[in-house]
């Protein structure tokens, strides 16, 4: 609102001499006083201003981005646990100017170990959106910060797509105990939930492909997680110190970095796919609940103090010793015995050390029974006589009578219903699977080599706990042979 006071001071100069100069005053509620001389005068009127408060009646700081918008910078010690932080939708600065606050940093709300219990907004505000103590941007598709005081669980929106570094600070206060995550996300950033002691369950969904360093790192009331197969990366120290009790690496993980699961003492189980090539150092250090540890043959380096401190662990590592490498503190290549990698476990054990090079005779496989095919082939067709036996190794030659033998097939239903059997070794050279080969046996996993050409129709059918199979494109199969739930992983 406008309102003209006067246009001219025409009569107040008719009666001053003229040799006097009239100034207006005008005194300002600060005290200032600021005149203007009469004659440069045109018009006096009064404007109706915003009513934007002084940036020094905060807690905070503010820091300018631009010539028109702030950041908060940081807040006051009076800005104590008990505080309501508010923030404001404008400031004015010291400079006399109004800027628009634009930014909220995401460890703001717990700064220097205070936590902030509770934030505010003004229902108008053009920038931000608050629920239940955590803010977004406007259109909720960036988490930014989250107070102290939130409780319970925190159900993040759709429209997220990622948790940024800090965004729970470093858990001074934080009280809630679940978060669950929207189908939208795709990364959970550095040491975004660091520390919050509170946190006992993590829902995440099918869509997320990287879990980044220190993530999760010493939520100790976390026991269980499940991470879904889509995610490929999980960084350094990402679950170290967490009350984890069991965890199960998805397939398409290639690289247990330094440190994730270091210092998870109540971890007793784990799983590693085949497909991860390396286990980084102090990957499990002081997991002292772990018990039995199986590590597949695609795994050729192994890090500095990987299993140190893992006293009740038997290691079985499906390779031979002179296909891992085994690697100092800065990641030089040593010799295993020189290696500090399973510092006081149980045993470590190289399961294709223990496959004999030489030719064995047909009699030294009591668990297999093998059929002549030709002058130099045979077929496996049956492994009956060890039913409870819960691994199998097929030999890639055969001793019979004195003359040895290819094993190029396995037989239909060779190994059919031994619900046991958890564990087979094919042997590159065969180039057939009949059908019902391992049909109703409990595998888990099972490795194909690239000489199988054919799986008949079956050999797989009703394992019930297959998860994985790993194969060379190459191989001819039937559309349903395995059940949808499985992952195929391709060598090719």
């Amino acid at each position: 609102m406008i309102k003209k006071i006067f246009s001219l001071f025409a009569s107040l100069t008719m009666s001053v001499p003229i040799f006097a100069t009239i100034n207006m005053c005008v005194k300002q509620n600060d005290g200032r006083v600021v005149k203007f001389d009469i004659d440069s005068v045109d018009e006096v009127y009064y404007e109706e201003t915003e009513d934007v408060p002084n940036a020094a009646d905060f807690c905070m700081r503010f820091s300018v981005l631009d010539d028109k918008s702030v950041e908060i910078d940081s807040y006051l010690d009076a800005c104590d646990e008990n505080s309501v932080l508010f923030i404001p939708t404008k400031v004015r600065m010291e400079d006399g100017n109004v800027y628009d606050v634009t930014k909220v940093p995401s460890k703001i709300l717990t700064q220097n170990g205070i936590g902030i219990l509770y934030v505010k907004l003004a229902d108008d505000n053009p920038y931000f959106s608050c629920v239940d103590g955590v803010i977004y941007n406007k259109e909720k598709t960036e988490l930014l910060s989250v107070s102290s005081g939130v409780n319970g669980n925190i159900i993040i929106p759709e429209g997220v797509t990622a948790i940024p570094k800090d965004a729970f600070g470093a858990g001074i206060g934080h009280k809630f105990t679940g978060v669950k995550f929207p189908s939208t996300l795709k990364s959970i950033n550095f040491y975004s939930f660091y520390y919050c002691q509170s946190l006992e369950s993590v829902e995440m969904q099918d869509g997320v492909t990287s879990i980044e360093e220190g993530a999760f790192s010493f939520c100790g009331s976390l026991t269980n997680i499940e991470i879904p197969s889509s995610v490929k990366y999980i960084g350094k120290d990402a679950f170290s110190e967490c009350g984890l009790t069991s965890i199960a690496i998805p397939s398409g993980v290639t690289q247990i970095n330094d440190g994730v699961f270091s210092g998870c003492v109540n971890l007793a189980s784990v799983e590693i796919p085949q497909g991860v090539t390396s286990i980084g150092k102090f990957a499990f250090r002081y997991c002292e609940k772990l018990t039995k540890v199986s590590i597949p043959s695609s795994v050729t380096s192994i890090g500095y103090d990987a299993f140190v401190g893992c006293s009740e662990a038997i290691i079985e590592i499906d390779n031979k010793k002179e296909n891992v490498k085994f690697l100092d503190k800065e990641g030089n290549e040593i010799p295993f015995e020189d290696s500090e990698a399973f510092g006081n476990v149980k045993s470590v054990k190289f399961l294709k050390d223990e496959m004999p090079d030489d030719v064995l005779d047909a009699a030294d496989y009591p668990c297999l029974v093998f059929s002549e095919l030709s002058e130099s082939s045979v077929e496996v067709i049956g492994g009956w006589s060890c039913i409870y036996d819960d691994s199998v190794v097929i030999p890639a030659k055969v001793k019979i009578d004195g003359k040895v033998y290819n094993v190029i097939k396995i037989g239909g239903k060779a190994f059919a219903y031994r619900k046991e059997l958890v564990k087979v070794v094919i042997p590159e050279g065969v180039t057939l699977i009949e059908d019902y080969a391992f049909n109703g046996t409990g595998l888990t996993s099972v490795s194909i080599p690239s000489s199988v050409s054919i799986i008949i129709s079956g050999a797989f059918g009703d394992c019930q706990n297959l998860e994985e199979v790993i194969m060379s494109r190459g191989t001819d199969f039937a559309e349903d042979e395995f059940p949808e739930t499985v992952k195929i992983i391709y060598r090719d």
